[in-house]
């Protein structure tokens, strides 16, 4: 496992209607410990769509990304020799599309607090071989 800090930038696409809840944009993602990765960073772009109760503020949408970060079982399964290593990362490729959920986001003014979020989608190519799951603890947003 790997602990990650993100970058991104997201933007609505209108200022009223449903433009307003929708936003696009991108990241970066920096993962932690560097010896448990094959590359610490992870590229991604990402749909999100959001609705807004009071304080509450619920995201949902798609990420597509690049990744190389190592999958968990790598830093845990027995030596089994180089071929075995080369034969199972020909099984997932750099990519991956992920369903992304936040259900527990709060805007406070200029700041976003979120709790527990999940993303969960295919890895690959070939897509299908290999499902990835990312959880994310917790979130701190700042709007500009």
């Amino acid at each position: 496992m790997a602990t990650t800090l993100d970058v991104a930038y997201q933007r609505a696409l209108g200022t009223e209607g449903f433009g307003s809840h929708l936003f696009l944009g991108g990241g970066l993602r920096y993962a932690l410990p560097q010896s448990l990765t094959t590359f610490p960073l992870e590229l991604y772009a990402r749909g999100e769509l959001r609705t807004r109760v009071g304080y509450w503020e619920p995201a949902g949408g798609l990420e597509l990304g690049f990744s190389r970060v190592a999958l968990p079982w790598r830093a845990v399964r027995v030596p089994m020799g180089v071929e075995l290593y080369e034969r199972n990362d020909a099984l997932s490729g750099p990519l991956y599309f992920a369903f992304h959920a936040a259900p527990l986001r709060f805007h406070l003014g200029r700041f976003v607090v979120g709790g527990p979020e999940v993303q969960w989608g295919p890895a690959g190519p070939p897509f299908g071989t290999a499902q990835r799951l990312h959880i994310g603890l917790a979130r701190l947003e700042v709007q500009l």
